[in-house]
């Protein structure tokens, strides 16, 4: 997914349910990329664990969706950072909500429904008129377009990183 949003252009990314033990892995993979992440939790135990995790370059972009402050705080880092790519996990109408923080031309990609809900709450005027997009993402329909040395690349780039980044 990192790779997507390395190809889209993106120097910014929302990454939702960032506290999750694959957003915990997404980060630094993102940050090792050049890619600002912009980590969303729902709980403040989970925002200030991931800021002392990001530190203090990074960690003045976790946001917490509980606080009554969450759409002020995230509009004003949006507006700042301008993400064009989201990795959304949670979906119902976190989908929706998300994309009204996403500019032109952004791209949302949904890789799991953490809500149990179908993805909704799309502002479908806003979506068609910043011309908007969402894919999907599914790790063993991205595989099957690569060649064999693309796959043997990610292999070995992904095994040195098993005891780091990609430990769980």
């Amino acid at each position: 997914m990192v790779e997507r949003c390395k190809e889209l252009g993106s120097k910014a990314t929302i990454v939702t349910a960032a506290a999750s033990q694959i957003g915990r892995m997404i980060l630094p993979l993102l940050i090792m990329s050049g890619i600002t992440p912009i980590c969303t939790v729902r709980k403040e135990d989970q925002a200030e664990m991931l800021r002392a995790v990001l530190g203090e370059r990074y960690g003045k972009y976790v946001m917490n969706t509980s606080s009554p402050t969450f759409n002020k705080d995230m509009g004003t880092v949006c507006m700042k950072l301008r993400p064009q790519t989201c990795l959304e996990c949670v979906s119902g109408d976190t989908t929706g909500q998300i994309l009204e923080f996403m500019g032109f031309e952004s791209t949302l990609i949904l890789y799991g429904l953490l809500s149990d809900k179908p993805a909704g709450g799309i502002n479908t005027i806003g979506f068609i008129g910043k011309s908007q997009t969402i894919e999907s993402f599914l790790l063993n329909n991205w595989l099957v377009k690569k060649t064999q040395m693309q796959y043997l690349e990610l292999v070995l780039k992904a095994e040195g990183l098993y005891h780091t980044v990609l430990k769980t």
